[in-house]
């Protein structure tokens, strides 16, 4: 595990979406600090930044809920109780819809999820215990040779396979 600004120029390395969240939703702090430096850094080119299309999902409905807390005054699982039962306030939420564009083009690629992909991934729940989408990014960064995960996840500290890189070490 290394501190996230330590990560070496020309690096690869897969984005979690913890650090987008911290990026667009939480107004500062020092990891939220840490992350958008980070990403900043990425848009200067230092780094070849990547994401999955699960990692977009979560972070898309983790920027929702946050949107929807913020709104409603009500905590996360009160916010998301309300919108499934009241679909006129999804309506009604517009800041976290363009993130999927704001994140590529901060010039992270999007890879993308295969069936071979899914039915690889059990190898990394089998092995290590992980849940299903952080078994997906395991698979999906071991298909494409990326040895570096930048996260503030601690469920990738037991993978000796990787770097971790986080932004609050």
């Amino acid at each position: 595990m290394e501190s996230l600004s330590n990560l070496p120029p020309n690096a690869s390395v897969l984005v979690d979406a913890n650090v987008f969240i911290y990026h667009f939703c939480a107004a500062d702090g020092n990891i939220a600090n840490r992350c958008s430096d980070f990403l900043l850094r990425v848009e200067k080119g230092h780094f070849q930044a990547f994401a999955t299309i699960p990692i977009l999902a979560e972070t898309l409905h983790r920027a929702m809920i946050f949107e929807a807390t913020a709104m409603t005054g009500l905590d996360p699982k009160g916010a998301l109780n309300k919108l499934k039962k009241n679909p006129e306030h999804v309506k009604r939420l517009t800041q976290y819809a363009n993130i999927p564009e704001r994140i590529v083009d901060i010039g992270v690629l999007i890879l993308p999820a295969s069936y071979q992909t899914v039915l690889e991934s059990h190898y990394w729940r089998e092995n290590y215990g992980l849940l299903v989408n952080d078994s997906l990014i395991m698979s999906t960064m071991r298909k494409h040779g990326i040895d570096n995960i930048a996260t503030n996840d601690s469920d990738f500290d037991q993978i000796s396979e990787i770097v971790v890189w986080k932004p609050s070490f």
